[in-house]
This record gives C-alpha cells, structure tokens and sequence, in this order.
C-alpha cells in the first residue's frame, strides 16, 4: 500500500511517498480504493474527468486508461481530449 502527497509550489510541507498506512494529515474525508486494471503500469479504470464539476464525457465507450506515474512531469491523452 503506498500514496503520494503533491503540494504546491510554496507550501512549507514537500511533495512526498508514503509507504503503508496513508497519513491523515494530508486529506480530508474517506479514501476511494481502486484496482489495478494493468499488472506492468500502476493503471486504472477512469470514468471520465470534471472541469469545474461538469462532465467531459471523455470515456463514452466504457472506463479510460489512466496511468499513475510520479515521475512524470506531464499530462498526456488523445490530442483532441486535451485540447479541451
């Protein structure tokens, strides 16, 4: 079990791993869990994603792939996708 913390530029507290148990300081709420939808990628089903709270039904033919990578700097998709 691990989870990562992504803060911003000029906070105090640096982005940072934790391995086991996440820390509760660094959410708020309950965790939603989700499976690895491909073993050699830390890939996930992703239903679609929210601007602003509206739908932009990105994924109309059943789950996206979304790939979790913290070593990446960039967001990369379907050039149409993005460009909205």
């Amino acid at each position: 079990m691990f989870s990562f913390y992504l803060a911003e530029q000029n906070e105090s507290i640096k982005s940072q791993i934790i391995f086991g148990e996440p820390d509760k300081k660094f959410y708020i709420g309950k965790l939603k869990w989700h499976k690895v939808t491909e073993v050699s990628y830390w890939q996930l089903g992703m239903d679609d994603i929210y601007m602003d709270g509206e739908k932009m039904n990105l994924c109309k033919d059943g789950p996206c792939k979304l790939v979790i990578d913290t070593g990446t700097s960039i967001i990369t998709g379907p050039s149409e996708a993005l460009k909205k």
